[in-house]
């Protein structure tokens, strides 16, 4: 089982948080409710404070947004130990400068541990024993994960995709085992948990740890998870984030009894603590020899000055490492009160070595330990002053000067004998800043083809922070001289709007040389229009222009001809039928229209003109429209002018159709039938006689025998056609 005391919170790590000798702690006043930062020997520290009613707080994780979660509590920040103190768990915001209490209501005891990049939280409860619980940020709520186990679990990390590891009584009995509670959903809050197992020989286990793959750290144990008795595992997944994987032991520092593994970080590498066979604990860096590898090294980081013994708690991705420093003595726990946080940094990025800094305490401070770091090197854990504890969040402050790189100028060369390429031994560049040793890459290599080729030159220094800048190597053919020649001249028709666009391909300079990939081509339009933008009307230039390496050039040109060929369309009017108003006929209007493919509408003119007048009889009409290059078209239509004979005829028709009295219609008829017949042989005087009495006998029976609709139609009619007459 997992070894527990009063004075010690035991994640799957067993780790002990600040208490006196006795296992007391003593009460110290509240902290400001916004924190301000101290100043650092590496940067500040700023006390995160407590929530109401308590007088110490620990701070475990910490996210990339710099939110920091942990516990606040009176005495005890443990519920492993029965404890009922009424501690809780906190979630610290860095825009707030404020915690945030996430217990359940009616106040039971809880601890946060773990917390993502969504702001999901993980952590125990004291609900009707202690259980392990996933606080969502969307709801605000605390959702129990570890039911249906007995009590006594814990959840102690948890992934960007929202996978929780932690340990709990899964098979029964009194031994836990470490457990993966996957989200149905990605970071949703219902799950199922799995039994990740134990090594072979181990009775129990427990996960602290798990990266965004699902790769999970922890310790298989038989008595107790601590660095003297227990042995580090690494589980990874059959397939990313999956629920089925295999679980390999990660050994001992040389001469070690036991281990445990605390943090893993995106990159497979594993942080924790291995024990010398006296107990004496070491902090450890596992590195796989591939990412997220299964075989790897384990590296011991050694201690601060005047420390015999370190703890590993935190990784981020670039490879730091947190922990506490301290002296051995009879107990492998880190304690806040007499051990001092640390920060390891790799000389170059998720390496092997690198060195290790104090990251010091609160004024007044007697020690601190480190217990997570975010991938912006902000570290999250505990101080201790005059017996309680203070979580505290430390920023770090870069002093280094930034590594900067300035490349030589560009080089000009010929190509070697018989070859197109070029073999040369570039000068290195000049870098300022950084921390030795810098080393220098290019990239390509030599030898060079005939052209330009960009050199990027990287420098890495032994932090891993690196600088870039490019280097051109031109490369020209010392063989002998090259040509252009520009592609045949294009002649086009104009599209709408007296455009056109032409096929890229009948564009292309030929070039011809010994190392023709040394040569650039270039081509410029005569109107500065890119090569492949329609062309307008008339001839446009394109000049080809062909250069080395070494600047020599050769032009060519060739011409795109926009024509337009195409004539104007005509829509005459439709033929048009009329009444002559008089003896000379009538005045007629009509509309023609006309549209060119590169004009649009242009104006067309008709002879006779719209509103002309129009002779009695047929006349034809002409419509001719002419664009701006000349192209012509007309078309025709046709106005007919109905002389007095036809009217009389038609009025007739009208009478007829109106269903008057058959001797109103028959009188009606007559009159015109009469005025009809004296048109035709020419007597005017009858015919313009009979029409009148038309005309009276009409304006008799208005509004009697004929509507008075009817006979005003009639009666216009007939005055019409006397008009026409001359009466």
């Amino acid at each position: 089982m997992l070894r527990r005391s009063l004075c010690a919170l035991v994640l799957a790590v067993a780790l002990a948080w600040g208490c006196d000798q006795d296992g007391a702690t003593a009460p110290r006043a509240k902290t400001p409710p916004r924190p301000a930062a101290l100043a650092t020997a590496v940067g500040s520290i700023t006390d995160l404070g407590n929530l109401p009613g308590a007088s110490s707080a620990q701070g475990f994780a910490i996210n990339d947004r710099g939110q920091v979660v942990g516990c606040s509590y009176l005495q005890f920040c443990n519920l492993a130990s029965g404890s009922r103190d009424p501690q809780r768990a906190f979630l610290w915001d860095p825009i707030t400068q404020h915690l945030t209490d996430l217990s359940l209501p009616g106040t039971a005891p809880s601890e946060a541990f773990g917390i993502n990049e969504t702001g999901q939280v993980v952590g125990s409860v004291n609900s009707d024993g202690r259980r392990a619980f996933l606080w969502d940020p969307s709801t605000g709520t605390m959702i129990i994960i570890s039911d249906p186990l007995p009590p006594g679990a814990e959840a102690t990390a948890i992934n960007g995709r929202g996978q929780v590891v932690g340990f709990g009584r899964i098979r029964g009995g009194l031994v836990d085992h470490a457990f993966l509670w996957n989200p149905d959903v990605p970071n949703g809050t219902t799950g199922t948990l799995t039994d990740l197992g134990t090594l072979a020989g181990g009775s129990g286990s427990a996960a602290s740890g798990v990266n965004d793959r699902g790769q999970v750290v922890g310790c298989s144990y038989t008595s107790f998870c601590d660095p003297a008795n227990g042995t580090a595992f690494l589980w990874t997944p059959d397939v990313p984030n999956g629920t089925t994987g295999s679980m390999i032991e990660l050994g001992t520092l040389p001469g070690g009894s036991g281990s445990e593994a605390s943090g893993i970080n995106n990159g497979g590498q594993v942080v924790g603590a291995s024990a010398d066979a006296d107990g004496t604990a070491h902090a450890f860096l596992w590195t796989p020899g591939a990412p997220n590898g299964a075989t790897g090294t384990m590296t011991d980081l050694g201690s601060l000055p005047g420390g015999s013994a370190g703890r590993a708690f935190g990784i981020n991705d670039r490879g730091q490492v947190v922990g506490c420093s301290y002296i051995s003595s009879s107990t492998t726990f880190c304690d806040l009160f007499n051990a001092d946080a640390f920060l390891w940094t790799p000389d170059v990025q998720n390496g092997t070595t690198g060195t290790m800094i104090g990251l010091g305490a609160l004024p007044g401070g007697s020690g601190s330990e480190a217990r997570d770091i975010n991938n912006a090197g902000q570290v999250v854990g505990g101080s201790g002053v005059n017996g309680a504890a203070h979580a505290v969040l430390w920023t770090i402050t870069e002093t280094s000067v930034p590594l900067a790189i300035t490349p030589p100028g560009p080089i000009t060369l010929p190509t070697d004998p018989g070859r197109c390429d070029a073999q040369v031994s570039l000068a290195p560049p000049a870098t300022t800043g950084g921390t030795p040793p810098v080393t220098l890459m290019a990239s390509p290599l030599p030898p060079y083809p005939a052209g330009k080729t960009t050199v990027t030159w990287t420098a890495t220094d032994a932090t891993g922070s690196t600088a870039s800048a490019t280097q051109t190597v031109a490369v020209f053919d010392a063989g002998g001289l090259f040509y252009i020649a520009a592609p045949a001249a294009v002649t086009l028709e104009a599209g709408p709007g007296g455009t056109a666009s032409v096929d890229q391909s009948r564009l292309a300079a030929t070039v011809g040389a010994n190392c023709p990939g040394g040569i650039t081509v270039t081509s410029v339009r005569s109107d500065g229009l890119p090569l492949d933008s329609p062309y307008p009307l008339g001839t446009t230039r394109i000049t080809f222009t062909a250069t080395d390496a070494s600047g020599y050039s050769l032009s060519a040109s060739t011409t795109v001809t926009v024509e337009d060929t195409t004539p104007p369309i005509v829509i005459a009017p439709d033929p048009v039928v009329v009444n002559a108003t008089s003896p000379n006929g009538a005045v007629v209007f009509f509309v023609a229209t006309a549209r060119d493919i590169v004009a649009g509408v242009i104006p067309v003119s008709c002879a006779p003109p719209s509103g002309s007048i129009f002779p009695i009889g047929t006349t034809t009409v002409t419509c001719t429209a002419v664009d701006e290059v000349g192209n012509t078209t007309a078309a025709r239509s046709s106005v007919t002018v109905l002389g007095a004979q036809t009217q009389i005829a038609d009025l007739s028709n009208s009478v007829g159709s109106l269903r008057l009295l058959s001797g109103i219609a028959t009188s009606l008829t007559t009159k015109l039938d009469a005025a009809l017949a004296a048109a035709n042989a020419g007597d005017v005087p009858t015919a313009c006689a009979r029409l009148q009495d038309f005309i009276n006998e009409t304006q008799a029976q208005a509004g009697k025998k004929i509507s008075t609709g009817d006979a005003a139609s009639l009666i216009a009619a007939a005055q019409r056609i006397r008009a026409v007459l001359g009466c």
